[in-house]
């Protein structure tokens, strides 16, 4: 889990070299954080100084927005893992990441990027929490699991003895 912060169990979220194991998000979002940082910092953008940090505020919500809502969907709306959008909605959010590193690296007294950091953390943070909440507050997920452990039982056998009926089957 060295430079991964999922589990093994969730090591499909996570790029594989060797022994390496790196978060997927993780290894998009931070280089492209950390290049549109310098990128604006050596361009010197006028949105990024002084008032003009409200621009960079408003463009980095639009830009963080999908990743949040991609956030949300699968964390409480039932979105499978979709490794190729996780990567490709990392980017728009490494972007605005890197605005934001930006206007630190310029003042760290800046309360906007602190504020921007603070809400998409808050609004994820709690979408993870109210979606574990839904999982495990679900009285009725034992019975689809078992539901499906038959199905899959079912179609193990079928698979093994081929098609019978179930009378055939010894010790049923």
């Amino acid at each position: 889990m060295w430079l991964s912060h999922h589990w093994p169990d969730q090591h499909v979220r996570c790029i594989h070299r060797g022994q390496l194991v790196v978060c997927r998000r993780c290894a998009v979002l931070y280089p492209t954080a950390v290049a549109t940082a310098v990128i604006a910092s050596i361009a010197a953008w006028p949105a990024l100084d002084g008032s003009g940090s409200v621009v960079a505020l408003v463009i980095s919500a639009v830009l963080v927005l999908p990743t949040v809502i991609e956030w949300v969907g699968e964390h409480n709306r039932g979105w499978g893992y979709e490794p190729r959008r996780q990567a490709v909605l990392s980017v728009p959010c490494g972007i605005a990441c890197g605005l934001m590193l930006t206007l630190l690296w310029r003042d760290m007294a800046d309360p906007t990027p602190w504020a921007f950091g603070g809400v998409v953390g808050l609004l994820c943070g709690l979408s993870a929490l109210w979606g574990l909440r839904s999982k495990f507050g679900d009285p009725h997920w034992e019975k689809r699991f078992e539901a499906a452990e038959q199905q899959r039982l079912s179609a193990l056998r079928e698979l093994a003895l081929g098609p019978t009926s179930r009378d055939e089957l010894p010790g049923e």
